[in-house]
């Protein structure tokens, strides 16, 4: 539970987990996906940041999925879409 009382994904790790491992990346409320844990701080720095400018790219390519209840259909709204 955070400073808020809300839960979070430690809430929900099975009994046994380690405690104190820390997440990979992020998830927002109300959403899905994989979440990794990783006790290698190496790693873990090289998957949310490190590693793309270790191999000279500029940024980790990320996709996403979004599905979005209701039409959208102004400018604005489009320029979200590809």
């Amino acid at each position: 539970t955070d400073q808020h009382g809300e839960h979070t994904v430690y809430d929900v790790l099975p009994a046994g987990f380690p405690a104190g491992v820390p997440h990979v990346g992020r998830l927002d409320r109300n959403t899905e996906g994989l979440l990794l844990f990783t006790d290698d701080g190496k790693l873990k720095r090289r998957m949310e940041c490190g590693f793309a400018q270790e191999i000279g790219w500029h940024s980790w390519p990320k996709k996403y999925h979004v599905e979005v209840a209701g039409l959208r259909s102004t400018p604005e709204d489009k320029k979200w879409c590809r």
